[in-house]
C-alpha cells in the first residue's frame, strides 16, 4: 500500500481483504434486530375487576365457603375454561396463556372484597383484546348470574358434604339404636338437639306425653277384656277424656292406639332428621 494512502483508504481496503470477519455480526445483528421487533410488536390486553360479595347463610359462619377466593378458583374450573373457549370460538385455545391473579381487599363473615386481574399478550393488538373481552364476559356471567359457576360450585360442594354426613349419621344411629332397643331406651328424643348441644326438653317431653297415653290406652284395652259393655265404657271414657257408648269402647281405645302410634313414628321421623341436620 502506497505510503501517501490516507486513513479511509486504508479503511476501505482492509474491509475489502478481510469482509468474511464481519459476515457474522451482520448475521447476529439481523437475528437481533428481527428478534426485538417480535418483542416490541406484541400487545397485551389487561382487564381489572372489583369483586363485592355480601353473603348471608342460615348457618352462622355458612357464608365463608363462598368468597372472592372461590371466584379466583372457579377459573381453573374446566367448565369455565371451556366456557371462554367457545366465547373465544377455539375449543383448542390455550387458556395458559391468561395470566390471573386477585388482590384481597378485605375478607370477614358476611364480606369479601377483592380485585381481580386477567391479561394476555398477543402479536395481533385486536385479537388480545378480543380474548381478554371474551373471558370478561364468561367472568361476569358465571360470578353474577344466580345459575352461574360460582354459585353451583358452592351449592354442589355443601350438598356433596351434607350427603356425606348424612350416610355417616346413619351408619352411628343404626349402631346405637341397635345398642338401645334391647334395653327399652327410645332413642329419637334423645338424638334431637335442634342446633344445642343437649336434647330438645320440649320435643322430649311431648314424645313422653304420647307414650304415656299410650301406655294408658293399652292398659285399659287390657282392662275391658270380659268385663260388661257398660263398665267397659266407662273405662274407655275415663281414658279418653270423654263419654262413650256401650259397646264402643274397644273401637274407640283401638282407634286412639293407632293414632297415638302414628304420632310417635312421625316424631320420630322428623327428630332424626333435624338431628342429622
Amino acid at each position: 500500500m502506497p505510503t501517501g494512502t490516507s486513513g479511509l483508504e486504508r479503511d476501505l481496503s482492509l474491509i475489502r481483504h478481510r469482509a468474511w470477519l464481519f459476515i457474522p455480526f451482520a448475521v447476529l445483528g439481523i437475528l437481533a434486530a428481527v428478534f426485538i421487533g417480535n418483542l416490541t410488536g406484541e400487545s397485551t390486553a389487561t382487564a381489572s375487576l372489583t369483586l363485592d360479595t355480601t353473603v348471608h347463610d342460615l348457618v352462622v359462619g355458612g357464608d365463608r365457603g363462598l368468597r372472592i377466593f372461590e371466584a379466583q378458583e372457579m377459573t381453573s374450573d374446566p367448565a369455565f375454561r371451556d366456557k371462554v373457549r367457545a366465547a373465544i370460538g377455539d375449543p383448542d385455545f390455550d387458556f395458559g396463556r391468561f395470566a390471573i391473579s386477585l388482590s384481597p381487599i378485605s375478607v370477614a363473615d358476611g364480606i369479601s372484597r377483592g380485585i381481580l386481574t386477567i391479561s394476555i399478550t398477543d402479536p395481533v393488538k385486536a385479537e388480545a383484546e378480543r380474548y381478554r373481552q371474551a373471558f370478561v364476559n364468561v367472568f361476569i356471567t358465571e360470578y353474577t348470574e344466580p345459575d352461574g359457576l360460582w354459585r353451583t360450585r358452592f351449592v354442589d360442594r355443601r350438598r356433596k358434604v351434607a350427603e356425606e354426613n348424612t350416610v355417616q349419621f346413619e351408619e352411628i344411629y343404626a349402631q346405637l339404636k341397635a345398642r338401645t332397643d334391647p334395653l327399652g331406651i327410645y332413642l329419637p328424643p334423645l338424638v334431637d338437639v335442634r342446633g344445642q348441644i343437649s336434647p330438645s326438653t320440649l320435643d322430649y317431653e311431648q314424645q313422653a306425653q304420647l307414650r304415656r297415653e299410650l301406655a294408658e290406652v293399652e292398659g285399659a284395652i287390657g282392662a275391658i277384656a270380659g268385663i260388661s259393655d257398660g263398665a267397659a265404657a266407662a273405662v274407655a271414657g275415663s281414658v279418653l277424656g270423654q263419654p262413650v257408648a256401650a259397646g264402643d269402647a274397644a273401637s274407640a281405645l283401638a282407634a286412639r292406639k293407632t293414632a297415638l302410634e302414628a304420632a310417635l313414628e312421625a316424631y320420630a321421623a322428623d327428630t332424626v332428621a333435624f338431628a342429622e341436620s
